[in-house]
């Protein structure tokens, strides 16, 4: 019974906080000149800003990116944001059939129906140099022997300014280690 309490209340904390977060990037909306004519909506889940809309610029993007990670209490900024009118490309390495975005192209080793190719992920990546915006490797690189070609691969094929976001459980959590897909542990370092 006081599990039951505790995940509620855990529940209720989190949408408290992504509550909390939203009235605060509204305010600094409000204040910040440099975020005057801004299209860029944000929402909060569970303390990970989703970034939508469009920017004129890089350096605007990259503003807007900065001003909400430091934010207390974000814990990732994900985006999806439209930058001098161009749509951004976006890739869900790993996704099987969820993926982080419904428009992402989406990369596995195994058919699915989110999947647009079928890639090894340990290997080469179907993708040409500088052609994508946005990765999301979620819950993939626990399951690699060796990621490191696997980022290699993403710098390759990232353009200037993109992003790589990497999720992964904690070391430490039950969920790392009950997996037995899972061939490496990780932590913040």
């Amino acid at each position: 019974m006081v599990a039951m309490g505790q995940t509620a209340l855990s529940g209720e904390r989190l949408r408290q906080t992504d509550e909390f977060l939203a009235e605060a990037w509204a305010d600094l909306v409000r204040h910040d000149e440099r975020l005057r004519g801004t299209t860029v909506e944000v929402r909060f889940d569970r303390g990970v800003a989703h970034l939508t809309g469009a920017v004129a610029d890089p350096a605007q993007l990259r503003l807007v990116r900065e001003l909400i990670g430091r934010l207390s209490g974000v814990l990732g900024v994900w985006c999806r944001v439209a930058v001098g009118g161009r749509a951004p490309v976006v890739v869900d390495l790993g996704c099987g059939a969820t993926k982080q975005w419904p428009g992402n192209l989406g990369l596995d080793i195994y058919p699915a129906p989110g999947v647009n190719a079928v890639a090894n992920l340990a290997g080469s990546l179907p993708l040409r140099d500088a052609s994508v915006d946005v990765f999301f490797a979620v819950h993939i690189v626990e399951h690699l022997i060796d990621f490191l070609p696997l980022f290699d691969e993403c710098h390759r094929v990232l353009r200037p300014g993109g992003v790589l976001h990497v999720m992964s459980p904690w070391w430490r959590h039950v969920n790392a280690v009950a997996d037995p897909t899972h061939v490496r542990l990780l932590d913040v370092q």
